[in-house]
């Protein structure tokens, strides 16, 4: 009996924390080359066993103003009740551009946790 109450025990820890997380990856180049980001960690996520649902929108060289600008950004953050969001600029504009950069991260951010979602940013070398 003991060894039954344990085993249901394991099988009802692993549904209670094996829960899938939704991740939205929007970004440019750095975010889809090589296969994508995605796509590696979803990757990473199985080999441990765990579930992982991604989706990205990627454009190459497209800035975080060049997501502000476009609909189809704020339809597919909208377009499910995403664990995290993550979001990757355009390299060098952090430094180059800091206002563009920081209003339209602002933007991009409140959106996100309208939604419910963290916003997560990922940054690349300038």
């Amino acid at each position: 009996m003991k060894k039954l109450i344990l085993i249901a025990f394991v099988i009802l820890s692993a549904f209670c924390f094996a829960q899938t997380k939704s991740i939205l990856f929007i970004g440019n180049s750095y975010t889809y080359f090589n296969g994508g980001v995605d796509v590696m960690l979803k990757n990473i996520s199985l080999a441990e066993g765990d579930t992982l649902y991604t989706e990205s929108l990627t454009v190459g060289s497209a800035s975080f103003s060049t997501f502000c600008n476009n609909p189809e950004t704020f339809n597919r953050i909208r377009s499910r009740a995403w664990d995290y969001v993550v979001l990757q600029e355009m390299s060098s504009l952090p430094v180059t551009s800091k206002d563009t950069f920081l209003n339209s991260v602002e933007i991009l951010c409140e959106e996100v946790r309208d939604t419910g979602a963290v916003p997560v940013l990922f940054a690349t070398w300038a």
